[in-house]
């Protein structure tokens, strides 16, 4: 076997870059006699095709793989702030008020004499207005998460290997078309 068909050994295992019927049609089971495929030049990781005389070279090309990983992006951080602003709201309240009338009256005698000082008394009530505060929940915020798939685009450069036919000499080649790419 050809060491350039190896491409590496593991412990007590060798991983070839040929299948199985490759290995039958070239018999690589038995040492080659002189001579033999003597018109085929290997190089690289060229492999025999199974046709006499003929050689295959494996073309490659690098594909994208994306992998994730989760990464903290920001964050939410809730807290509260005292405002303060002034209100006023509107109270009835009840007072009581003097009422003083005049009236005229026919004339009669008077039981006491004319003088000073005579008074009276009309305690007079009413409602006073008293603010008190007191702290009443109005509303609630809840903060949670919640996973949103968005897609985002992600680019690099790839290489892939183009065959390169050299002809020395007068050599008709014919090419077939690649096959479609993925």
């Amino acid at each position: 076997m050809p060491v350039d068909a190896i491409t590496r050994v593991e412990h007590d295992r060798v991983y070839l870059n040929v299948s199985k019927d490759e290995i039958d049609a070239w018999g690589w089971d038995t040492r080659p006699e002189t001579g033999h495929m003597s018109d085929v030049r290997r190089e690289g990781t060229a492999a025999p095709s199974g046709s006499e005389g003929g050689g295959r070279v494996q073309l490659r090309e690098e594909e994208l793989r994306a992998r994730k990983q989760p990464v903290q992006t920001g964050e939410v951080q809730i807290r509260k702030d005292v405002v303060e602003e002034q209100r006023s709201i509107d109270v009835p309240v009840t007072r009581e008020e003097a009422v003083v009338e005049r009236r005229p009256v026919e004339p009669r005698p008077a039981d006491e004499t004319i003088g000073e000082g005579e008074t009276i008394r009309v305690p007079l009530r009413g409602e006073q207005a008293e603010v008190e505060k007191r702290p009443v929940v109005t509303e609630e915020i809840e903060v949670g998460k919640r996973q949103v798939q968005d897609t985002e685009r992600v680019s690099s450069t790839v290489r892939r290997e183009e065959p390169r036919i050299e002809r020395e000499g007068d050599v008709d080649v014919r090419r077939d078309e690649p096959r479609e790419r993925r």
